[in-house]
């Protein structure tokens, strides 16, 4: 049995009298669609026929969006990282830079921008991490599991 063909002819002329409404967004219009057919249409299905059939983009509404989050970023330490004034964290006793890592460097790192500082210590066999760290990573100082 073949899939039934939700865009025939009269589907696409009720999808281009609903678009005429500059108004509605796509996902209004894909409500009203459903609601006059009986078939659910979806926002992301109606921009994709519209863009097949060549229509013009709608414009993005004015109004602002609601709960709009915070932005994750912060514009101030890039600019800090720019102009080259960022204050330069100072490793610790011990601590290594990425370029100083080796094989049996321990690779715990600290700082949550960079520069970033390693453990440096020997690591466990067949480990990354330090006998420390394994425990603080994996939550135990045991064997290997």
């Amino acid at each position: 049995m073949s899939p039934r063909n939700e865009w025939s002819e009269e589907t696409i002329a009720l999808f281009r009298s609903l678009c005429e409404d500059e108004a509605s967004s796509y996902s209004d219009i894909a409500a009203q669609m459903s609601a006059e057919l009986g078939i659910r249409f979806t926002k992301n299905a109606c921009i994709g026929k519209a863009r097949r059939l060549d229509m013009p983009m709608r414009k993005a509404p004015d109004k602002p969006r609601k709960n709009a989050p915070e932005p994750m970023f912060h514009p101030k330490p890039l600019v800090w990282a720019l102009a080259g004034n960022r204050p330069q964290a100072k490793p610790q006793r011990g601590q290594v830079t990425l370029m100083e890592l080796t094989r049996t460097t321990c690779r715990y790192p600290f700082g949550d921008r960079p520069p970033y500082w390693f453990c440096g210590q020997v690591v466990r066999k067949a480990q990354s991490y330090c006998e420390h760290h394994c425990g603080v990573a994996y939550g135990r100082t045991g064997g290997v599991r």
